[in-house]
């Protein structure tokens, strides 16, 4: 007698038109029908009902992952490696929901090898926390599926990437004591019932403090509710012989104060147009006299080159009339039965000019124009 062991069952000369899967029956007459493939692709969904896993998914972002392998839906062994996975092929269920398409209208779903594909999920996709299951139906292949838990970015990060720390979610209260905290607390909401021995150094506001504080407070309180007024010559040193504040200024000792530098600050403001201080002059008023002095005196000691060609201005500068004065002193100059010219230093160039006319009684010359 010969048996056969197939996934748990088994087959012995008693049965031997039959095989066991799954707790089924398979008999020779149901395999030759199919062509005796109902063992091969039941493997296939053993296999993967056996490695079933549950992958972490990071909240709302976008992953790629490999699926597969997919194999050929008529003999379930064969590696289907040109297959078109379409988006209406991937679906995805969210937290146990109906399934649906993806929401890549044209995922990228290029083979890699054995079967196996590439499979894109979007931020659409993984934005559900919970069970995520994302099956792929492909013409020609029998149906592969994969199954994820999305879980919060701080949980993955602080699982799978370790950029992060889980929260441990601590509420709003702590019931017992704790024996003692290493390193820096960034903050405490919610009121301390006590703290017992020394702390080192608060930064930030403290809303309030209930109780003594029996050593120093370094920096400024806002205010202080409860204390006890203190009194006695121990504490009442300002002021003459020992008094309190009570005899600095008063109120009406400081109007007159105040009524006296009123006065003098009256005084003080019509100095300069009184004439008692004319003579003096301060340094500033000295520092324009000598700028102004150096002014004059560069326009004096300083070459200054002639007037270009044109027609004198109307109304120019000392300076500039004396430049035209030395100009129509020194150039050439000529004067025909019209025209009365005016050269530039080059002697050749006429730079101003005038007509002349006469009428045998009366020599004409008119106003000086620009040249040539």
């Amino acid at each position: 007698m010969s048996k056969q062991t197939f996934f748990g069952g088994v087959q012995n000369d008693d049965r031997a038109d039959e095989d066991l899967f799954f707790g089924g029956v398979q008999t020779k007459a149901d395999e030759a029908a199919v062509g005796g493939t109902i063992a091969p692709i039941a493997a296939h969904y053993y296999r993967r009902l056996r490695g079933v896993e549950v992958r972490l998914l990071k909240q709302s972002t976008v992953k790629i992952f490999r699926i597969g392998p997919f194999v050929d839906s008529t003999d379930g062994v064969t590696a289907e490696t040109g297959l078109t996975i379409a988006q209406a092929d991937i679906q995805i269920s969210k937290a146990g929901g109906a399934f649906a398409q993806t929401s890549d209208a044209s995922p990228t779903t290029t083979h890699d090898a054995d079967g196996w594909y590439q499979c894109p999920l979007t931020a659409t996709d993984t934005g559900t926390l919970g069970l995520l299951t994302v099956q792929v139906v492909a013409s020609g292949a029998l149906m592969v599926w994969a199954d994820f838990e999305v879980v919060p970015a701080n949980i993955f990060d602080s699982l799978v990437s370790g950029s992060d720390k889980i929260d441990t979610g601590i509420g709003d209260s702590v019931t017992g004591a704790v024996g003692s905290v290493t390193g820096a607390v960034a903050s405490v909401t919610g009121a301390v019932g006590s703290v017992t021995g020394a702390v080192g150094s608060v930064t930030g506001a403290v809303g309030s403090v209930a109780g003594n504080v029996d050593g120093n407070v370094t920096g400024s309180v806002g205010s202080l509710t409860g204390h006890t007024v203190q009194t006695g010559d121990s504490f009442a040193r300002i002021g003459a012989a020992g008094a309190g504040l009570t005899s600095i200024a008063t109120a009406a000792a400081l109007a007159t104060v105040d009524t006296e530098v009123g006065q003098i600050k009256a005084v003080t403001d019509v100095i300069p147009d009184s004439g008692a201080m004319t003579s003096i002059s301060t340094a500033a008023a000295v520092t324009v006299i000598d700028t102004n002095v150096d002014s004059v005196l560069a326009l004096l000691d300083d070459a200054r080159t002639e007037p270009a060609q044109g027609a004198p201005p109307v109304n120019p500068d000392m300076a500039t009339k004396i430049d035209w004065l030395y100009k129509a002193w020194r150039n050439k100059k000529t004067q025909t039965a019209t025209t009365l010219s005016l050269f530039a230093d080059d002697a050749s160039t006429v730079d101003t000019k005038s007509t002349v006319s006469d009428d045998g009684t009366t020599t004409t010359i008119g106003e000086m124009a620009t040249g040539p």
